[in-house]
């Protein structure tokens, strides 16, 4: 779990260093309390729950078709370079499963993903109107040997406004 008993930090819009009292950095946190980390991150995730060779990497998925109940057929195209660009005219690889669990901001699977049948079309509005967390701000990864903020009461949370 997010470790967050301490003092936490936050840099609000006027550029100004609030500190958050300790037991408040839930209230901050941008998943709340519940929020945890996995150690080896969400790709561990992957790799854990699914089959060996079930994830296909460095493909982009451009149809899912769901008409038939006992099979979704997934089409997709493969990466040409490190930029996610692809070639058109190669052929499209399609892949054939029983589900299909889309994780990428809602607005992005709407604008780039055709659904067959087409999803209803409040369902896509919705999906357009989402805003995609954080789109504006860089993030920032920081790994030390030990947590050494907590010997002096702090969560180890920052968070910029």
């Amino acid at each position: 779990p997010m470790h967050m008993d301490g003092i936490s930090m936050a840099y609000i819009a006027n550029g100004k260093r609030h500190v958050i009292p300790d037991g408040q950095a839930e209230m901050y946190a941008a998943c709340g309390g519940g929020a945890i980390r996995v150690c080896g991150g969400a790709s561990r995730v992957v790799s854990e729950l699914l089959e060996p060779h079930s994830v296909r990497l460095g493909m982009r998925v451009t149809e899912i078709d769901y008409n038939d109940e006992k099979e979704v057929k997934i089409k997709c195209i493969q990466m040409t370079d490190k930029n996610n660009n692809t070639n058109e005219k190669d052929n499209p690889t399609i892949i054939k499963c029983q589900a299909v669990v889309l994780a990428a901001p809602p607005k992005v699977l709407a604008r780039t993903i055709t659904f067959l049948p087409n999803l209803p079309k409040q369902k896509t509005e919705s999906m357009i109107a989402t805003p995609t967390w954080m789109q504006e701000y860089g993030k920032v990864a920081v790994s030390f040997p030990t947590n050494w903020w907590r010997q002096q009461r702090m969560s180890g949370i920052s968070i910029d406004h």
